[in-house]
């Protein structure tokens, strides 16, 4: 039986794409693509697990980059993702419906801690059970640390739960663990994969 369902944010519960980000890190430090692709995933893995600052992300990529522009008084990391962050408030209406019917509801995201404080600023964690932040407790999707930390929050079962993720590396990564894994394509789709675990929606 099905007692909890998790979700992801980007690409699920938030509608967001990395372009506009990228254009405006490009643009302010006049860097190009290729310069920030080859040094992106470097600062950014360990940003995500609160290893590094920001500070100190900007510190080692513009060293790495050799990026001559200059950093804004705002976080450049941050000021995209305010402007264009959109919940997707037909998506957010399943997790909520299923907590009308009894069922616990959990987030897990890997994100950044700028991020992390603009969707704190808005509605979006309301009404969940847990919210695990990759940028809080030091791991991330798609290690097993993430969700068995979850799974032990939420006081459930890996079998007694699903995870919604846009990324099948993930979906996959929570249904090796146990947890039935679901890959998000749209609304009605993932309508569709719940009601196919025997809850009601």
């Amino acid at each position: 039986m099905i007692k909890a369902g998790i979700f992801d944010i980007g690409g699920v519960l938030l509608r967001w794409t990395n372009l506009p980000l990228f254009e405006d890190i490009d643009q302010t430090l006049l860097i190009t693509e290729e310069q920030r692709n080859e040094h992106w995933l470097k600062y950014m893995n360990l940003l995500e697990v609160g290893k590094i600052t920001e500070k100190e992300f900007w510190e080692g990529f513009i060293k790495d980059t050799g990026a001559k522009g200059e950093l804004p008084e705002e976080s450049l990391l941050q000021r995209r993702f305010k402007e264009r962050l959109t919940i997707d408030e037909e998506v957010l209406k399943i997790p909520h419906e299923l907590k009308g019917k009894g069922h616990k509801i959990a987030i897990i995201s890997n994100t950044i801690t700028p991020h992390a404080e603009a969707m704190k600023a808005t509605t979006l964690f309301s009404g969940f059970d847990v919210v695990v932040l990759s940028n809080e407790i030091g791991h991330r999707k798609p290690g097993n640390e993430i969700f068995e930390l979850t799974l032990s929050r939420l006081g459930v079962a890996p079998e007694e739960s699903f995870f919604v993720d846009d990324l099948p590396v993930n979906a996959d990564a929570a249904s090796a663990f146990g947890i039935h894994g679901i890959v998000f394509h749209d609304r009605d789709q993932l309508r569709r994969e719940i009601t196919k675990l025997g809850v009601k929606i």
